[in-house]
């Protein structure tokens, strides 16, 4: 053979060699993280709900945290599957077990807000007959540090960052006051559960304002996460000066989005109640269209977002209870996909859930996540479903973007969703084929106009 020739063909396959070794060295494989939202949890569970009093509730007003796991096996009722209820001890109990023998396998985790049962206030008032604020507000920090003396067990190595949901309050639904006391409270408490110095200084430093801040979650410094807190934002939002902290919200995320995108870095935003349509209450409700947001503040978010393309990859919410998503349309024609977590409190209707991502550590981009319940047939925590084998099997690099967006109404993967939505119950009206329309059109369109045109479409097939 040509001398010529075989030293060619060696240079080549050398040269083949390198690309593939720095093919393999580019491509990391993707990790996890954990999130839970609306967790909702209610000690007085046990209580009988026309008492006036409830021996379980004195005792854990008056004993340690340390002591409430000992309290709750002895005088709780240990009801685990509390189906249209918010989260029991024993329902908190064996979902946080179930995590505990999974293995420390996460890079970090998120709480999306809501940690307090429904009339929190109400409930500690009728069981106790304390009418006091001052104790009322006592027991709400102790409920906060149990949960996370509770997290911290789980998840002894792994920082949790927290997100302010509309339940999350000293005053009732909704209520924000800003630099108050609830805010310092929280940031004194949930700094515990982070456990890189520079996020909990971070923390410190923004969250004290109005529950909003920025943490890189790994020594990745091009990987950030932007926590808001929606709740400002929201039509129902009621306190003191909500319209200032608002805005101040809006300027620091556009001040801390624009040095994202001078770092050439890669943000995926969190937050407890989700931007655009309520679509399940406008499919509740037919003839209405209530919108999440106010829209002076939805425009200026999308207004942000575009002036920085590119640089947010994903957004996470809560707040619905439901496994569903939504589709920004951007002005430069890309799409940004908001991925919502199912509720552990089951009280929408849901079975509770939680849910593991997975993502690029490169680009920051959500790639596939699994959705764990309680399955009520035999009150044990399961697998319910891979996104990638239920909606893309066959793809090896594709995003979560990717899978929703081949969506279309009026499929088989439509009524999978379906399914899915409801966390493998029916509860929702999005099985109905009448009422269905209104949450596909909530998943495309963010503004009353266009979703009320979307829903004049509503017997075509509206691709997603």
């Amino acid at each position: 053979m040509n001398i010529k020739l075989v030293n060619q063909i060696v240079r080549g396959f050398i040269l083949l060699l390198l690309i593939m070794l720095v093919a393999c060295q580019s491509k990391e494989p993707p990790a996890s993280f954990l999130v839970f939202s609306d967790i909702h949890f209610n000690p007085f569970n046990s209580c009988n709900p026309t008492a006036k009093t409830c021996h379980i509730v004195e005792r854990l007003v008056n004993s340690p945290i340390m002591e409430w796991d000992v309290i709750f096996a002895k005088y709780d009722n240990h009801l685990l599957n509390t189906y249209r209820d918010d989260t029991s001890p024993a329902l908190l109990d064996s979902m946080l077990s179930y995590i505990q023998k999974q293995g420390n396998r996460y890079q970090f985790a998120l709480l999306t807000g809501d940690f307090l049962a429904h009339d929190y206030q109400q409930l500690f008032q009728q069981y106790t007959g304390d009418m006091s604020d001052q104790d009322y507000q006592q027991f709400v920090a102790k409920t906060n540090q149990y949960l996370i003396y509770r997290l911290r067990q789980t998840l002894p190595n792994t920082s949790v960052y927290v997100a302010i949901g509309n339940n999350d309050s000293y005053h009732g639904h909704y209520y924000t006051n800003p630099g108050g006391p609830f805010y310092k409270m929280m940031v004194e408490q949930w700094q515990d559960l982070i456990v890189m110095p520079e996020n909990k200084m971070n923390y410190r430093q923004s969250a004290p304002y109005a529950g909003y801040y920025a943490i890189v979650p790994t020594s990745d410094k091009k990987n950030m996460i932007v926590i808001l807190n929606t709740n400002l934002l929201s039509t129902n939002a009621i306190g003191y000066n909500v319209p200032i902290a608002a805005k101040l919200q809006l300027m620091w995320l556009e001040h801390t989005l624009k040095n994202a995108a001078k770092n050439k870095a890669h943000v995926i935003i969190v937050s407890h109640i989700p931007f655009g349509i309520n679509a399940n209450k406008a499919a509740k409700v037919i003839g209405t269209i209530p919108v999440l947001w106010q829209a002076q503040y939805q425009e200026q978010f999308m207004n942000i977002l575009n002036r920085y393309p590119g640089v947010v990859t994903d957004m996470i919410s809560g707040h619905f209870h439901m496994d569903g998503f939504e589709i920004l349309h951007m002005a430069n024609g890309q799409r940004l996909l908001n991925s919502m977590v199912p509720g552990v409190s089951s009280i929408s209707g849901n079975n509770s859930a939680f849910k593991v991502y997975q993502y690029n550590q490169k680009t920051f981009q959500l790639l596939n996540f699994q959705t764990y319940y309680l399955n009520p047939t035999n009150n044990k925590w399961q697998l319910e479903y891979d996104f990638s084998n239920a909606y893309q099997p066959f793809c090896l690099h594709c995003t979560l973007l990717d899978g929703y967006s081949k969506l279309q109404l009026h499929t088989l993967r439509a009524i999978e969703y379906q399914k899915y939505f409801g966390v493998k119950t029916t509860s929702q009206p999005i099985t109905n084929k009448v009422t269905a329309p209104y949450y596909y059109c909530g998943i495309l369109e963010q503004t009353e106009q266009d979703y009320q045109e979307c829903l004049k479409k509503q017997n075509t097939h509206l691709k997603m």
